[in-house]
This record gives C-alpha cells, sequence and structure tokens, in this order.
C-alpha cells in the first residue's frame, strides 16, 4: 500500500522529507512565522498520516462489525459480513448473555467462519464449548487462524452447529463481533 503522501501533490509532499518552513515560504501568502506555523502544522498531518498505514499495507484504524444473533435453537448459518474493500480480519467473537455448562464431546456448539466467496475457513478447525464454555457476558474468540485476508465483496458466514442437547440458548442474546483493517 502505498504511503498516506500518496494523495499529497509531490510540491506538497513526497511522503519521504519533513515538510520545512523553506516549503511553504515561496507562496507570497506564507511567509516569516506564518511559514513557521504551517510548515509545524503540515508535519503534524504528514506524522498523523504516516501512522495510519504499518509495512504491510494495514491501515491501522481498526473497525468491528456487529451482528446481532439471537437465541440458537438449532444448528444454523448466519451471514455476518460483507467486506466494504480489501481487508484482513484480525479477531471474531461471540457474546452471550447466557453461559454454556457441562458441554462434552457429544453435546456441544461448534462455530466457524467461512469466507462464502472463496469457499475457505477462516479456522483451521471450529471452535467448540467442548472444553472452552461460553462464559456469560464475555468475549468468547472463535480462533480464526487462516485465509484472514478478504477482498472487497467477500461474505462472511458464522456456522453455528448445536450437537445433540448443550445448554439452552435459545432465550439468549447471542451477537456477533468481527474486527478487521482495512487494506489498499
Amino acid at each position: 500500500m502505498a504511503l498516506p503522501a500518496a494523495n499529497f501533490p509531490a510540491s506538497v509532499w513526497d511522503g519521504n522529507e519533513k515538510s520545512t518552513a523553506n516549503d511553504v515560504a515561496g507562496s507570497d501568502r506564507w511567509n516569516g512565522a506564518d511559514a513557521n506555523e504551517m510548515a509545524a502544522e503540515v508535519v503534524a498531518i504528514q506524522t498523523a498520516l504516516a501512522k495510519l498505514v504499518d509495512a504491510s499495507g494495514d491501515v491501522n484504524v481498526p473497525a468491528c462489525a456487529v451482528d446481532r444473533i439471537g437465541g440458537i435453537s438449532a444448528s444454523d448459518d448466519r451471514f455476518i459480513f460483507v467486506a466494504p474493500s480489501a481487508c484482513v480480519v484480525t479477531k471474531a467473537y461471540l457474546v452471550s448473555d447466557t453461559a454454556t455448562s457441562s458441554s462434552d464431546g457429544t453435546d456441544n456448539y461448534e462455530f466457524q467462519v467461512e469466507n462464502k466467496t472463496q469457499a475457505e475457513d477462516l479456522a483451521s478447525s471450529a471452535k467448540s464449548t467442548n472444553g472452552a464454555e461460553i462464559a456469560g457476558d464475555t468475549a468468547y474468540d472463535l480462533g480464526l487462524d487462516q485465509n484472514l485476508t478478504l477482498a472487497a465483496g467477500d461474505v462472511l458466514e458464522l456456522q453455528i452447529t448445536k450437537n445433540n442437547a448443550p445448554t439452552d440458548l435459545s432465550s439468549a442474546e447471542v451477537s456477533a463481533f468481527l474486527h478487521y483493517k482495512l487494506r489498499e
């Protein structure tokens, strides 16, 4: 991704050098102290813009999408996100006002996030409440660890599998949170 300087005319900022009073003093409007003030403001803007993009090209402005799922009474698939532009998923969580308990190898919930557009799972294995219960009113990390770079328009789906008879979440308030960073 280009430095934020790409939006500045080269005569204003080439993306590498910090501006000085000499950069703005050539104009009839900016001389002496005014030029120094203007240069200081331009440097502050350049510094702030440079912090917005990291070396990998990710924009360092985190964003979060939220989808209210409501209760879970059966296995279900829910569309939770459409990438607004190229982006990288950084985390996905569920938050429920009701905790699960007594999950085991046969009675549990399993969660997977799939990029439906690319037919790719974002977790190498589905997250199960077997051994990792959902605590009430606490972020439950879905453990996404692969295929996290999305193209504009990619559609993500939360796949919920209810195996047998785990804790009843049919009256729970469950929401999915997806954190991401934009890319160019």
